[in-house]
């Protein structure tokens, strides 16, 4: 078991932890079973995101203030809103360890939420339960879930490439478009 201690910012801080839980992950050196990450204050959360789309950790704080207002007409707000937003995403998180590796999609991130901050010291607590990797033995994560990682980014940059000819088309046909009025239009003032 390893302590993680975090200093929080503003009121809703969201962090990006994944690399100090995967430091701990190789630390603990299990071939295979359980990572759980709980954090003991009930106003602060974990969760994991895809972060395929830069902009999805913020939003996720915009949806969550906009699903939980601090005041909105609900019995609980203020401090108490904070306490239902951590029962709600949950302050302990599983995932599960295979081949020494934490098994995460292609773009998964693993977040601290604190929904009170700022504060000078909040905790994460982590535990990898499990089978121990032999002293000679690497960490490798299996082949289906590299396979499938990998299927992912493949499928993700098709999309953009997809998207990007799209764009080019749709700028063409505008170009084409500005280019046929300017041509009525001067044909129109001759």
């Amino acid at each position: 078991m390893k302590t993680l201690k975090l200093e929080t910012g503003i009121l809703i801080t969201s962090q990006d932890i994944t690399d100090e839980v995967l430091s701990y992950v190789a630390e603990a050196k299990i071939r295979r079973g359980l990572l759980v990450l709980t954090t003991p204050s009930n106003t602060c959360a974990v969760l994991s995101l895809s972060t395929e789309n830069e902009k999805s950790e913020k939003d996720v704080l915009k949806h969550i203030n906009h699903l939980y207002p601090v005041q909105d007409g609900w019995t609980f707000n203020g401090y108490q809103m904070n306490h239902i937003r951590s029962a709600l995403i949950g302050n302990t998180k599983t995932f599960l360890i295979e081949g020494g590796e934490l098994v995460l999609g292609a773009y998964e991130r693993i977040f601290f939420l604190d929904f009170m901050g700022p504060s000078k010291e909040r905790l994460l607590v982590m535990d990898a339960l499990g089978e121990k990797l032999a002293a000679d033995e690497a960490a490798v994560l299996p082949d289906e879930i590299l396979s499938y990682n990998r299927s992912v980014i493949r499928e993700k940059e098709e999309k953009e490439q997809e998207e990007e000819k799209i764009r080019e088309e749709l700028r063409r046909e505008r170009e084409e478009r500005i280019r046929k009025e300017k041509e009525e239009k001067d044909g129109k003032e001759k």
